[in-house]
């Protein structure tokens, strides 16, 4: 028999900060997993009631709409990186912008493979997309930042950019081999202090761009861009 808790159907399972709680989380979705490979599940509720249950393959028309929208944008910001980088393959901001195109995929196909779920999927494939999701937000993290560097003027060496994919591997290898007991320090706090030089750097253009309104405009973008993700990430912290 195996208990089910409102935590088992979470979407994300960044929002489980304690590491323990986080390899429990993977090792109960193998259990649920393992459990409706069977052709009939016994149900019971708090009511006392019972209800058998026959598990079947998934229908694509009981996909979530979410799921849809987060491999729709995911292929349309690779589209748009990659049509960048075809005019343009020689520029260093078009690489990055690129990279931030096919990073923000990998994020979005991943993160809709495992939120999108009824209930449950093989612990360690799920582990996996996760890991995927995770490399893949530090990897956008880090060529955002550097694009920011370079676009629309440059604001110094290719050493800056160097130390954000640095941290960026420190980073998601440190939540990879659970270095910390706690996920907001290997993912949440990285990714949050990512956005935040970010937004620093997109200060810096604005004001390094105050006689050329083409520059100015482009920063906007950027800004607008920053004030978005900052906001979501801000409110997807557990408290």
């Amino acid at each position: 028999m195996v208990l089910l808790t409102a935590q088992d159907l979470i979407e994300e399972p960044d929002f489980i900060k304690d590491v323990a709680d986080y390899k429990a989380f993977f090792a109960k979705q193998s259990q649920l997993y393992t459990l409706l490979q069977q052709p009939e599940v016994l149900l019971h509720v708090e009511s006392g009631k019972h209800y058998l249950i026959k598990p079947k393959i998934r229908e694509p028309s009981s996909v979530p709409h979410t799921f849809y929208f987060q491999i729709i944008c995911g292929a349309v910001a690779m589209m748009i990186g990659m049509s960048v980088l075809a005019y343009n393959f020689s520029s260093t901001s078009a690489r990055l912008y690129a990279l931030t195109g096919f990073s923000f995929m990998l994020l979005t196909f991943s993160a809709a493979a495992y939120s999108s779920r009824e209930l449950a999927l093989q612990g360690d494939l799920f582990r996996f997309l996760n890991a995927v999701n995770h490399g893949n937000a530090f990897i956008f993290s880090a060529a955002f930042v550097s694009l920011l560097w370079y676009y629309p003027s440059r604001l110094g060496g290719a050493k800056f950019p160097a130390l954000a994919f640095a941290l960026g591997a420190l980073a998601f290898l440190s939540e990879i081999f659970l270095w910390f007991d706690n996920n907001d320090l290997t993912f949440r706090y990285p990714i949050l202090l990512a956005l935040l030089t970010s937004l620093i750097l997109g200060i810096w253009q604005w004001v390094a761009s105050r006689k050329d309104p083409l520059r100015r405009a482009a920063v906007k973008w950027f800004l607008l861009t920053l004030l978005l993700g900052l906001s979501n990430s801000v409110q997807n912290f557990p408290d």
